[in-house]
């Protein structure tokens, strides 16, 4: 199947989710996602909603993802041809159903998406970081999501990070089992956003440490 066009057309979904947990460019090869580490799992739990932006793999890792707490991802056109006759099931169920999506949260609004780039939002600088276009970054963002969302959440760099921009929330949670290359396997990281305080909350795992005792 060849790689078709992404489109812009937003989907919007409200949730009761306040603590969230985002991952990305997971590229799994099992159909069953059973070569997706279960420490990532692990890692995960106490999360609301788990949000996987992308560069999936197979349908089977969103099914252990599952096992976790509630799922949904946002398609890219290499999910497209990975899922191969999965898509459209997958499309159906709402799970993987959109490109680019914006989750109501209560009174805060999260963008989610795998490449800022085609987005027109940003462009990725050395493979690894986000950078803005001139201008004002939430006036960009007003013009693609109807609003300025609170959070944007973004991938396709297998690096992580998190910076703030004119008061937008920019998180991009790397990947949990191919950091930094997605031909290298390993350690990675993923991203944890809590919403049920005063101040938006949101940081980096890294798969690598060892819990805290």
């Amino acid at each position: 199947m060849p790689l078709g066009p992404e489109t812009d057309d937003v989907e919007i979904t409200k949730t009761d989710a306040r603590r969230f947990a985002f991952t990305s460019d997971t590229h799994t090869k099992a159909p069953d996602g059973s070569d997706f580490p279960q420490n990532i799992l692990d890692a995960m739990r106490g999360a609301d909603l788990i949000v996987h932006l992308g560069h999936i793999g197979s349908p089977g890792c969103l099914d252990r993802l599952a096992t976790v707490a509630k799922t949904l991802a946002c398609r890219t056109n290499l999910d497209d041809m990975t899922f191969g006759p999965l898509l459209q099931a997958e499309i159906k169920s709402g799970r993987t159903s959109s490109y680019v999506r914006l989750l109501e949260a209560g009174r805060y609004s999260i963008a989610a998406f795998q490449d800022p780039t085609k987005r027109g939002i940003g462009k990725i600088v050395n493979e690894t970081r986000l950078a803005f276009p001139e201008g004002s970054v939430r006036e960009i963002l007003k013009a693609k999501f109807g609003r300025t969302p609170d959070i944007v959440a973004f991938a396709n760099t297998h690096h992580p990070q998190i910076l703030l921009r004119e008061g937008v929330l920019f998180v991009n949670p790397g990947s949990p089992n191919y950091p930094g290359d997605w031909r290298k396997g390993g350690a990675g990281t993923l991203a944890r956003l809590d919403l049920t305080g005063d101040t938006i909350e949101a940081e980096i795992i890294d798969l690598a440490r060892p819990p805290p005792a």
